[in-house]
């Protein structure tokens, strides 16, 4: 039986088609009020209402006023059983609904109050709309639009109490479209929720499969997203996402940012990122992913930036920026690679929680506030610095500054101190001192291990040595000291010293002095400064930008790796040995001379540099005029360096040449060169025709083997050649040339050896040395033959090994040599002719 109570028709219709409309009735499609429309041109629908009490029951299902089309296929196919709905859908001047199997089923499948309420609204297109109902597609009040053209979506809650429960799910005002796919798949078990999504002049949300989940997967209480153009809307943690962002658009240095709890997922940077003001609110995260992100506005809020090593934040704009938190969950999310201020307007920005930084803080303008939350990382790959600070950049408040030092043997370095307010006490924290020369002392006492220099003390350049007196001492900006690096007497693990306070941002006088003592002779042993680095940054000694008056070229720093002073001398290209460069590293102290009264030395900001220092290295390759020699024994290593300069003199140049500073370690070998009375570890003069001899200064410090070696030989001088004065033998030099050396007794070997040129070694004897000797055959295998032009003369003829001990000999009055070398090993032998103490010449030959 049909049932029509209250089927009602206004004026104006233009038409009505539907196929099979109510075939249900009390049991089946009873409906009361179930359509009303006025002035409405046309409903084209099948299978509407296609049950009753039963299965369609509907009361008060569609009303419409002025309203165009209705087209709609098995609408409201159930009833109380199946499809029951209250005040379903009310359109008023809205012109079309297009919409399939909306409201499949009812009480036990899709029962619906107050659906769908929509005002002003041109459109709503929806494929399978609540297919449940309390069991799967239960929903009050779901959907309130107002002035909103369009809704498009499929599968909108298909779910219900069991799957997709929801209570004013979307209420919108003022939004021109909503985009969805499968949007509230869930419910009570999957994604129950409460005025889930509450939107305000938002232009557009474009979603699939949005809360998927619910109590056990999705649940969500009273979300409200309010704000336009900016707002996170977090359905995936992309930040590049336009479904992500309410207006679909991808935030740029105009946007303002608003990013709040309660959405699916929290945002994270897939590529370098933009936005003017940034709202974090409390509980949010923003994952900087190894990204950068740009920020033009200020920082709001408490939520937190998750940061990483290969992370950074470049900060621009005017004003206060305001202040941003660190996540310190872990080291690693508290990192920043780089951070960037150039606000301008005495701008400024302030650090809430800690950050750490492992590359570069960089301030163009503006002051950063650290609150004493900045840590700048050192490791053995790198060590973080403070770039050139231009503009109004600035720093306010303390920063902690680490610095890395390598692990292996325990020995001596030079140090020094970048922040202000410091004590010696806040280095003995991260090493063992043993001892201060004063009333307060730690264990160990007699072993003093904390040095600073005092250059006004008159005579040798030792007796300026001042040890601390007690850890309060403090530890000024540019101040050097010795100290006894290590945390074993012997070895050492890795040690990060770290120091804390102000920093140094400016031009710096470095504490240089200059007394002169009397004799003159100890001229070479005054105006020693140890100072240190002002900057936490690596500096460049050849940079333009130093002010050096009556300063030396050179700079010497203690390498613990080599047991040796690392020396470098500017000019002329710049040259160093034992590992030193024109880089000094960050807390590094060196040694400098001054050369006469009122020296001055001033660092400026420009002197910094990018170049990372931790591992550095002598250049590998020397310049055309440059010799190197090096030892190098079972304890250690040392190096020695001549160079031909034109502006050079055989005296003592400051801006070209370096005094020697001895090893720490007694054991270690020394090697230097003598010239003038002076002994040299970086020797510069004009050329070599104005020098004949130069002798050089070994000290093998240890009993055994050590070995000679050359670099820069044939770019140097043609025709050079190594003395020994021990054993009377002169050797041609060349790229190739080692001199294996066993020492006996280390107070032999200090003025043993000499370098010599082609004009020199021609007169050791009044007969060419080229037409005096000749070995045959070379090599040799049994019998080694000797002819020799000397007449009339005692010569001992000797064959000596590559150490100048003698082998074999033979005292001879003829010009003829034989000898039996059957037993002798394989290798390179000389030939050698003694007249008493006097050498007629040397020649090389091989044994096979």
């Amino acid at each position: 039986m049909y049932k029509y109570n209250i089927l009602f028709w206004t004026l104006f219709i233009a038409s009505l088609k539907s196929f099979a409309q109510f075939t249900g009735g009390d049991a089946d499609g009873n409906a009361n009020g179930l359509l009303i429309q006025s002035t409405c041109p046309q409903l084209v629908s099948e299978f509407v209402f296609y049950g009753g009490n039963g299965d369609g029951n509907a009361d008060g299902l569609l009303t419409q006023s002025t309203c165009t089309q209705l087209i709609s296929e098995f609408v409201f196919y159930g009833g109380d059983g199946d499809g029951n709905a209250d005040g379903l859908l009310i359109q008023s001047t809205c012109t079309q609904l297009v919409s399939e199997f909306v409201f499949y089923g009812g009480d036990g499948d899709g029962n619906a109050d107050g659906l769908l309420i929509q005002s002003t609204c041109t459109q709503l297109v929806s494929d399978f709309v609540f297919n449940g109902g309390n069991s799967d597609g239960h929903a009050y009040g779901m959907l309130t639009q107002s002035s909103c053209p369009q809704l498009v979506s499929d599968f909108v809650f298909n779910g219900g109490n069991s799957d997709g429960y929801s209570f004013a799910l979307l209420t919108q005002t003022s939004c021109p479209q909503l985009v969805a796919d499968f949007v509230f798949n869930g419910g009570n078990a999957d994604g129950y929720s409460f005025a889930l999504l509450t939107q305000t002049n938002c232009p557009q949300l474009v979603s699939d499969f949005v809360f998927y989940g619910g109590n056990a997967d999705g649940y969500a209480f009273a979300k409200t997203i309010i704000g336009g153009q900016g707002t996170w809307l977090g359905l995936t943690d992309d930040w590049s996402a336009t479904s992500n962002w309410c207006a679909g658009l991808i935030p740029t240095l105009t946007t303002d940012i608003n990013i709040s709890t309660g959405v699916a997922f929290q945002p994270q940077l897939t590529a370098n990122s933009f936005c003017n003001d940034l709202l974090l609110g409390t509980g949010t995260t923003l994952a900087l992913n190894g990204q950068n992100l740009n920020i033009k506005g200020a920082f709001s809020g408490t939520g937190t930036i998750i940061g990483s090593t290969t992370s950074s934040i470049n900060i621009t704009g005017t004003g206060n920026a305001g202040t941003f938190y660190m996540s310190n969950a872990s080291a690693s999310e508290k990192t920043l690679s780089n951070l960037t201020l150039n606000r301008t307007s005495s701008g400024s920005v302030t650090l809430g929680d800690t950050l750490y930084l492992s590359t570069d803080l960089t301030l163009s303008n503006g002051t950063l506030n650290t609150s004493g939350k900045l840590r700048l990382l050192s490791t053995a790959a790198k060590t973080a610095r403070i770039g050139q600070v231009t503009g109004t950049g600035n720093i306010s408040g303390n920063v902690i500054a680490e610095k890395y030092a390598p692990g292996g043997l325990t020995g001596w370095a030079n140090i020094g101190n970048p922040v202000n307010n410091d004590i010696l006490l806040n280095w003995q924290d991260d090493f063992p001192t043993s001892g201060y020369n004063g009333s307060t002392g730690t264990a160990g006492g007699p072993f003093l291990s904390v040095f600073n220099y005092d250059e006004s003390v008159a005579g040798a350049k030792d007796l300026g040595n001042v040890a601390a007196t007690d850890a309060t001492n403090t530890v000024p900006i540019g101040k050097g000291y010795a100290v006894y690096l290590g945390t074993g007497f012997t070895n050492t693990t890795a040690i990060t010293i770290d120091v804390t306070g102000p920093v140094q941002i400016g031009n710096f006088n470095l504490p240089v002095s200059y007394t002169a003592s009397t004799p003159s002779a100890l001229a070479t042993e005054d105006g020693w400064n140890l100072i240190a680095n002002p900057y936490c940054s690596t500096i460049d000694w050849d940079n333009a930008n130093w002010v050096k008056t009556n300063i030396g070229s050179a700079i010497q720093y203690y390498n613990a790796d080599v047991q040796q002073y690392a020396v470098y001398v500017a000019g002329n290209g710049g040259v160093g040995i034992n590992g030193a460069t024109n880089f000094i590293a960050a807390e590094q102290g060196f040694w400098v001379k001054a050369s006469a009264a009122n020296p001055v030395l001033t660092a400026k900001e420009a002197v910094k540099t990018a170049t990372n220092t931790t591992l550095a290295k002598s250049t590998s390759v020397l310049p055309l005029g440059y010799l190197k020699v090096k030892v190098n024994n079972t304890v250690g290593s040392d190096e020695t360096l001549l160079r031909l300069d034109g502006n050079a003199t055989t005296n003592f140049d400051d801006q070209f040449d370096a005094l020697k500073l001895y090893s720490f370690n007694a054991a270690a070998p020394n090697i230097a060169t003598v010239m003038n009375g002076a002994t040299y570890c970086i020797n510069a003069f004009d050329n070599t025709s104005s020098v004949t001899e130069i002798p050089l200064e070994f000290k093998a410090g240890t009993q055994g083997y050590s070995y000679m070696s050359f670099e820069g030989v044939s770019g140097f001088a043609q025709g050079m050649y190594v003395k020994d004065n021990l054993v009377q033998s002169v050797t041609p030099l060349n790229s190739d040339t080692t001199f294996s050396i066993f020492v006996p007794d280390i107070s032999t070997e200090l003025n043993r050896y000499s370098l010599v040129f082609n004009n020199v070694v021609t007169t050791i004897s009044s007969y060419p040395l080229s037409k005096s000797i000749n070995v045959y055959p070379t090599p040799a295998k049994d019998i080694l033959n000797v002819d020799y032009s000397f007449k009339d003369m005692e010569v001992k003829v000797m064959i000596v090994d590559m150490l100048g001990n003698e082998i074999l000999h033979e005292q001879l009055r003829n010009q003829h040599s034989s000898f039996n070398i059957q037993n002798l090993s394989s290798g390179v032998y000389f030939v050698k002719l003694m007249n008493g103490n006097e050498c007629l010449g040397l020649r090389k030959w091989m044994k096979e």
